[in-house]
């Protein structure tokens, strides 16, 4: 097997995962942010089964917490125990930019905070969302010095005709908020 490093992930995460998740979620197996995040666990967990080069190497951790910052990120990927990836993830009927912007700061806060006192750079900062309905992207303008470690990853929606999408949007609150009639 090949060496994984940031390149392949960042295109496996940015391409492939993206692609699995919008199936899944046009599916109806996706129907909250919970969901979401057993999904996107579960396809990064067995992406590394089967292309890590060192069994242990990766490991994916749902909702760790990481003690010295105070928070609880949707996922973190460790490369030989120190955090490599961090992911944030939501599920919207449309982007919210005040939530988005409060997911920037959390993945900026944590790249800062590791590079500044243990001199550990965490290589990269996902926000990934499904919705209903495509926006403008919710990180807008020049990112700075995060250029090369924030990307957002919408999930949504593309070039459907809307008769198929009112038929989809009709079995996706159906589903959400199931009732049996009798």
């Amino acid at each position: 097997m090949q060496k994984l490093g940031i390149k392949q992930i960042h295109t496996f995460i940015t391409k492939n995962l993206r692609d699995e998740i919008f199936i899944r979620y046009e599916n109806y197996e996706i129907l909250c942010e919970a969901d979401l995040q057993s999904h996107v666990w579960q396809v990064l967990v067995q992406y590394f089964q089967n292309n890590e080069e060192r069994k242990g190497l990766f490991k994916v951790l749902n909702k760790p917490y990481l003690k010295e910052i105070k928070i609880h990120p949707d996922l973190v990927i460790f490369r030989r125990d120190k955090p490599f990836i961090v992911i944030e993830l939501k599920e919207w009927r449309s982007p919210k930019q005040k939530s988005g912007n409060k997911d920037l700061q959390r993945l900026l806060g944590t790249k800062m905070h590791y590079f500044e006192i243990h001199k550990h750079r965490i290589k990269r900062g996902y926000l990934m969302y499904v919705s209903w309905v495509q926006t403008k992207k919710i990180f807008e303008g020049s990112k700075g010095d995060a250029a090369r470690f924030l990307f957002e990853i919408p999930v949504v929606p593309e070039n459907i005709d809307p008769i198929k999408f009112k038929e989809w949007k009709k079995g996706f609150k159906k589903w959400a908020k199931y009732v049996q009639k009798s």
